[in-house]
C-alpha cells in the first residue's frame, strides 16, 4: 500500500504555535488532502535526552531538533493531489527545518547526505570505506564510501579497487573407507574428512 501514499518528513527546531507557518500547517492538516483521500500530520517531540550527546558522537547529527514531523496523504484520486497536499504542509513550516531523520526516508531530497547526516557524513563515508567499500549493505540513499584519493567520483573509484581473492577451499584428506553402522542400522561408508 506504500505506493498509494505521499510523505514528507523533517526535523525542526522550536515551533511557535502563533507563527503563520504553524497556523497554515494546522489548517492544512485539519482539512486533509481532499479528493477522497486522507491525511495524517504526525508531530513527535524529540526528547531532551537526544541533546545530551554531541552531534558528532553518533551518526545522528541533529541533536538540537525539537520535533520530528511527518506529513502523509493517501488514497486520493490522483498521485498529484497526494503529493501537492504533502508538499503544501511541508512548505508551511520548512523555514524551521534542520534536517531529516534517516528512518523516515524522503526520496525527493536533493542533498540527502546533508539532510540525514549533516556534518557527520564525511566520517560515515570513512567508516563505509573501511568496513563496506563494496556496498554489501546498500540502499537508494546510501552513504558513499569515501574515495581514498578523491581523484575520481565516489561512484567510479569502487570499480578501480582490486578484487578480493577467492578463499581457497581446503583439500580433502583421503582416508580409507570404513564401514559403520549408521542410525538406520545399515552399513555406511565414510571416505574423507577435512
Amino acid at each position: 500500500q506504500q505506493d498509494t501514499r505521499s510523505e514528507k518528513t523533517m526535523l525542526t527546531g522550536p515551533l511557535s504555535p502563533w507563527s503563520n507557518g504553524f497556523q497554515r500547517m494546522v489548517d492544512l492538516c485539519g482539512r486533509g488532502p481532499g479528493d477522497g483521500g486522507w491525511g495524517v500530520c504526525t508531530i513527535i517531540p524529540v526528547g531532551r535526552a537526544v541533546g545530551h550527546r554531541a552531534s558528532d558522537e553518533t551518526a545522528f547529527y541533529w541533536r538540537s531538533a525539537r520535533h520530528s514531523i511527518e506529513f502523509t496523504a493517501g488514497d486520493t484520486a490522483t498521485e498529484a493531489s497526494r503529493r501537492q497536499w504533502a508538499h503544501d504542509v511541508y512548505h508551511a513550516v520548512k523555514d524551521k527545518k534542520l534536517g531529516t531523520y534517516v528512518n523516515y526516508p524522503d526520496a525527493e531530497l536533493r542533498d540527502y547526505p546533508r539532510e540525514y547526516w549533516g556534518g557527520n557524513y564525511r566520517r560515515l563515508q570513512e567508516l563505509k570505506a573501511a568496513y563496506d567499500a563494496s556496498r554489501t549493505f546498500d540502499a537508494p540513499q546510501v552513504i558513499d564510501p569515501l574515495c581514498p584519493s578523491c581523484s575520481m567520483p565516489n561512484s567510479d573509484w569502487l570499480s578501480a579497487l582490486p578484487q578480493p581473492q577467492q578463499k581457497q577451499t581446503p583439500q580433502m584428506l583421503q582416508v580409507p573407507m570404513a564401514a559403520d553402522k549408521g542410525s538406520s542400522g545399515k552399513d555406511t561408508k565414510s571416505s574423507s574428512v577435512l
